[in-house]
């Protein structure tokens, strides 16, 4: 038996008042996803308090082997029928759904998507409740339980492999021959090792002509782009500068063959008002009152950079950073330096409109043709590499598996101490949890009315 499990809550509403059961799915969206929500370390030190029994289903792809689930006292089965609670990473395909069940899971619904929509119809349908890892937030609107380190720190990594394969391409001199992609290190040490080995290449032999000055813009000051951080930071030879300061310096040529520049973007250097570009009149109230009001300062400062690694929260209302019109016109102009362009975000022709699809981590990259706006898997072609794999995280399992449960862990007794028997306007719930709950008994919660549209439109 167990305690307490913060990450999900999917109970049996006409069947189970609380969850007793907790069920850890086999992720069958996808070959390459191999992660838990709760490792077997966690789940030990959850036991007491609330118990509750674990079932785990076997999987031939999960990180962590079956056993070390069993010697923490879980029972192994396919069924998962006997559970309260059934949780896993990925969307669950509607015909492994169960009724009266309750879910935890990232389900992408909030946006409205258009391919998830009968996900959340048939949940609805089955008298279910849905909770989403991505709507638990603090008072603050802030995520408390994310992949999002785990998916910056592995982008920036694959960032530094496309750019190795596509300089291998261009037959170019290639500083960068010893990066690879995040999947095939066992950890983030390893990688980072590489990465040290090419930051001392470029400091002993300078970089190729065709990079100089090699400028890397990132995009956000979050958790995600903390990942990207993580991981330039260990460049024995990065140097950072403010989007002012490399305008500024390359203009007057201040720069060498030597340096990796580092540009990050964030609020008033993301978005400016049209009527008045000054980042210091940025404010974010004023932003998300009217995004409209607002255009994109990134197409001022893409024309220096080398490496574009997007990693920001952005929405459909806001304004994108990169079109397809206007790296266009960039590419046309024979002005643009861009070689890889690594989109954590993965917002398919969203804020960087030209990832016009994600990858898997078996190809990870392709290239994109700004004028045909063609996309050809690989690194060869003319235009600029894209890696847009969805599953970033993925890549690295295990850390981030651990990460993430570790996050969880606290989280998890609230969820199997409340009472689901009663409506949802009288649960007694840590508002994490409440604030994380989409479908409850069936319904839509207040919070997610808005979906109801898109339901009617796509479901």
């Amino acid at each position: 038996f167990f305690s307490g499990l913060p990450l999900l809550s999917f109970v049996s509403m006409s069947t189970a008042k609380s969850i007793e059961t907790v069920g850890l799915r086999h992720e069958s969206k996808s070959e390459h996803e191999r992660r838990v929500a709760l490792v077997p370390s966690d789940l030990k030190e959850l036991c007491g308090g609330s118990p509750f029994s674990l079932v785990v289903q076997p999987s031939p792809t999960r990180c962590i082997p079956i056993k070390d689930f069993e010697e923490v006292g879980a029972k192994v089965s396919a069924d998962m029928s006997e559970c309260d609670l059934i949780m896993g990473i990925k969307e669950i395909p509607m015909e492994e759904l169960i009724a009266n069940k309750s879910y935890l899971f990232f389900s992408h619904v909030i946006k409205g998507q258009p391919y998830n929509m009968p996900l959340l119809k048939k949940i609805m349908d089955l008298k279910s409740n849905l909770f989403d890892y991505e709507k638990m937030t603090n008072d603050r609107g802030v995520r408390v339980v994310a992949f999002g380190k785990q998916a910056g720190q592995c982008g920036t990594i694959n960032a530094f492999h496309s750019l190795n394969h596509r300089l291998q391409a261009l037959k170019e001199a290639n500083p960068f021959a010893c990066c690879k992609q995040a999947k095939e290190y066992p950890n983030f040490v390893e990688a980072k090792a590489d990465l040290v080995k090419a930051g001392e290449a470029v400091m002993k032999d300078g970089l190729p002509n065709s990079l100089v000055p090699m400028v890397i813009g990132v995009t956000g000051r979050g958790n995600v782009a903390s990942g990207v951080f993580d991981v330039l930071g260990v460049l024995p030879n990065l140097k950072e500068w403010t989007p002012a300061e490399m305008l500024k310096n390359i203009k007057a040529g201040n720069y060498d063959n030597k340096t990796i520049y580092k540009v990050v973007m964030d609020a008033g250097e993301l978005y400016e008002l049209k009527e008045n570009p000054d980042p210091a009149a940025f404010t974010f109230a004023a932003f998300g009152a009217a995004p409209e009001s607002y255009t994109s300062a990134v197409p001022r400062f893409l024309p220096h950079f080398s490496v574009f690694i997007n990693a920001v929260f952005w929405k459909n209302e806001f304004p994108k950073f990169i079109t397809k019109e206007g790296l266009k016109t960039l590419w046309e102009s024979k002005q643009c330096r861009l070689v890889v362009i690594s989109d954590v975000t993965c917002d398919i022709e969203g804020s960087v409109e030209v990832t016009v699809k994600s990858t898997l981590p078996d190809m990870p990259s392709f290239v994109y043709n700004p004028v045909t706006q063609d996309a050809v898997d690989g690194f060869e072609g003319e235009g600029v590499v894209i890696m847009a794999v969805d599953i970033l995280p993925a890549e690295q399992p295990y850390e981030s598996s651990c990460a993430f449960s570790g996050a969880l862990k606290p989280l998890f007794p609230a969820l199997l101490k409340a009472d689901f028997s009663v409506p949802f306007a009288d649960l007694q719930l840590d508002p994490v949890w409440k604030r994380s709950c989409i479908v409850y008994h069936g319904e839509l919660t207040p919070d997610y009315e808005y979906l109801k549209p898109h339901l009617a439109q796509h479901a």
